[in-house]
């Protein structure tokens, strides 16, 4: 101006007018500032410039501004780790969960219910912070269950095998014991109450597949081989008629260790089998088992 101009003083810009080409569409969450060069435009927390893919878009005059669309905070690169979990999209923000067997590693040692089966929170444009990565869980470990709550860990007995998994844990009862209902070994996840071992029935041959339980199911003489249990073992004893196979001197029992598989029974030649079985001057013959017929 000249010394002889008044100036003329300050008027509002028009580069955020839409009825001057200007301004960011008729949504009031979309703020618009006033640049140099025309104008920048902000969607809303959530949200991104159409074809953008970004939060803001500075253009000038007379740039038609695109709108704004709900951004997926689920589809960056990476939103919740990169193993073992799963991201559920909102408006602004995403919630990182852990899948079944999994913790949160911020948890450390203590896994409450929250660090489970909880999720985070995290705000859009948030990067992922691998601290926060999902691990699995140590199952086996009975002191992360306070309360006690018999879902974690195969109890206090040392003797009892405890394997972590994604599932939960794997408990063996050790030889000799079983889990009711679960056998000798099974899969428990975490919301099952480990059962106690408990003494098997060595006679009972349904507790074990291997041919260590029971006395074997063949049949005698049409008679069974009598079972008698005992603490890490059994008793085995042939009908009449019958000595264990391998025995000498005709013995028809034999007490078997569990880690030991019963041979089973065979029949007993009484007129060989035992000496002068009928006596000098006569005659033997065995026409039926578990006798011996003499003729003089």
């Amino acid at each position: 101006l000249t010394s002889k101009q008044k100036f003329p003083g300050c008027q509002e810009s028009t580069n955020c007018n839409a009825l001057y080409g200007g301004g960011c569409g008729s949504d009031e969450k979309v703020s618009c500032v006033v640049t140099v060069t025309g104008r920048n435009c902000t969607c809303p927390i959530g949200h991104h410039v159409k074809g953008f893919m970004t939060q803001d878009w500075d253009r000038p005059l007379n740039t038609p501004f695109p709108g704004c669309d709900v951004t997926n905070e689920c589809a960056t690169s990476n939103p919740c780790g990169e193993l073992y979990s799963t991201c559920e999209p909102a408006i602004g923000y995403r919630t990182c969960k852990c899948l079944p067997g999994y913790h949160f590693k911020s948890a450390g040692t203590g896994l409450s219910e929250e660090a489970l089966y909880g999720g985070k929170k995290i705000m859009g444009n948030t990067p992922w912070d691998t601290r926060d990565d999902c691990i699995i869980n140590d199952n086996c470990n009975y002191y992360f269950d306070e309360p006690p709550s018999g879902k974690f860990g195969c109890g206090t007995d040392p003797s009892v095998v405890c394997e972590t998994s994604s599932r939960g844990r794997l408990c063996t009862c050790p030889r000799g014991s079983y889990m009711p209902g679960f056998g000798k070994s099974a899969f428990l996840d975490d919301t099952t109450v480990f059962p106690n071992c408990t003494q098997s029935d060595f006679c009972d041959a349904d507790y074990d597949g291997e041919g260590f339980y029971g006395c074997g199911t063949q049949k005698y003489n049409e008679m069974p081989v009598t079972c008698l249990p005992g603490v890490e073992e059994r008793t085995c004893q042939c009908p009449p008629g019958f000595s264990v196979i391998g025995s000498s001197y005709n013995i028809n029992s034999s007490t078997v260790h569990i880690t030991d598989e019963f041979p089973g029974c065979e029949d007993i030649d009484e007129c060989d089998d035992f000496q002068n079985a009928c006596g000098d001057h006569s005659s033997c013959s065995t026409p039926e088992i578990a006798n011996r017929f003499c003729k003089c």
